[in-house]
């Protein structure tokens, strides 16, 4: 038994006629469980890297100088961003990904920024060579 793809065409097409409320409610749905899963994503992400900087900037305390702090600060905010997210689920998934990416740039971008100007100034650390460990 073999389909005639015309046939098929046509009653796809009254399906979707006939049942356009469910295919409507289907693609809102959709809609918002994307955009809450990618807000739940986001914080994971603000959790991850608020932590990572943290941990970078008192490990690194030394080698990176006074800029340090931007650092730990960047680190903090990430944690405070996600904090924000969470507490404000599931209605922070309509303008939080957007707003608090751009935020997270930015202090991210200046903690970047305030390193390398420091790093640029500052002369470099030499490494033990191999014929001295040998």
């Amino acid at each position: 038994m073999s389909v005639n793809p015309g046939e098929l065409q046509r009653a796809l097409t009254q399906t979707i006629h006939e049942h356009w409320k469910l295919f409507l409610f289907e693609g809102i749905v959709l809609v918002v469980l994307g955009a809450v899963s990618l807000t739940l994503l986001l914080i994971v992400f603000f959790i991850i890297e608020g932590v990572a900087s943290i941990m970078y900037a008192f490990e690194h305390k030394k080698e990176i100088g006074g800029q340090w702090a931007w650092m730990l600060v960047s680190g903090i905010i990430d944690l405070i961003l996600a904090a924000i997210i969470w507490a404000g689920l599931p209605g922070t998934a309509e303008w939080a990904l957007g707003l608090l990416v751009g935020i997270n740039m930015l202090f991210g971008g200046t903690a970047l920024i305030a390193m390398a100007l420091h790093a640029k100034g500052s002369a470099p650390t030499s490494a033990p060579s191999a014929s001295k460990a040998a």
